[in-house]
């Protein structure tokens, strides 16, 4: 009875101190009002296709990987889209650190390498984060992709239609859910869904047009 009682006090006493504790971890987490509204500024340059002023919106602020990992993926993409892997990669690597299984960040990762030349690494990231996604269509078409580049063409025919197979099937609910964002005022995760099922999806997709025309009409309702 006493051991019982003893339990339920040291709970009791170690319950403020958790939460506490919880509090400062979700305080720390969160980015500041200023930093989401440089984050906000840098999405919309990025999806304008303004990559230098996104880095400086993002750079501007002193985001860290913990507090701030989407505006530091969107820095990186931003350099990979500059034509400087090199300085994407650094990037990478530190968000990799911190949260070992961000499918975003292993992709684009293992992209980056591949832009540096980087095959075996590319490849070795690339097998990496298929342990967790191994039915990732971006994934595989990047496998499919770098065993081409390695001449190894069966492997490359393998990885191209598995990649196939799931690839329109996911761009068209990507589609879906960017249409539905869309409706109910919510343009940035429209905007979101968009760029992941462009990355999908093959420019001759039959996708690519109404990907495009809601595109066209988000760009126009944010101005």
């Amino acid at each position: 009875m006493h051991t019982i009682r003893f339990k339920a006090v040291i709970i009791l006493v170690g319950l403020p101190i958790a939460l506490v504790f919880a509090s400062s971890c979700t305080r720390d987490d969160v980015m500041s009002d200023t930093e989401l509204s440089a984050y906000a500024t840098a999405k919309e340059r990025y999806l304008q296709g303004d990559y230098e002023s996104a880095i400086q919106a993002i750079e501007g602020e002193h985001f860290t990987c913990r507090r701030g990992h989407q505006a530091l993926l969107l820095e990186a993409k931003s350099e990979f889209f500059r034509g400087h892997p090199e300085r994407a990669e650094p990037i990478l690597r530190a968000l990799l650190r911190k949260y070992p299984r961000y499918t975003e960040a292993e992709l684009w990762h293992a992209r980056t390498l591949l832009a540096e030349g980087k095959t075996d690494e590319a490849e070795s990231a690339i097998e990496r984060a298929m342990r967790w996604n191994p039915d990732d269509p971006r994934l595989l078409a990047l496998m499919a992709s770098l065993q081409k580049t390695k001449k190894d063409y069966p492997k490359a025919f393998e990885y191209s239609i598995r990649a196939a197979d799931y690839a329109d099937e996911t761009g068209k609910t990507e589609l879906l859910l960017a249409e539905l964002y869309w409706r109910f005022g919510q343009n940035e995760k429209a905007a979101g869904r968009i760029g992941l099922a462009r990355a999908m999806l093959s420019e001759k997709s039959v996708l690519a047009r109404p990907l495009k025309e809601l595109e066209d009409r988000i760009v126009k309702e944010d101005h």
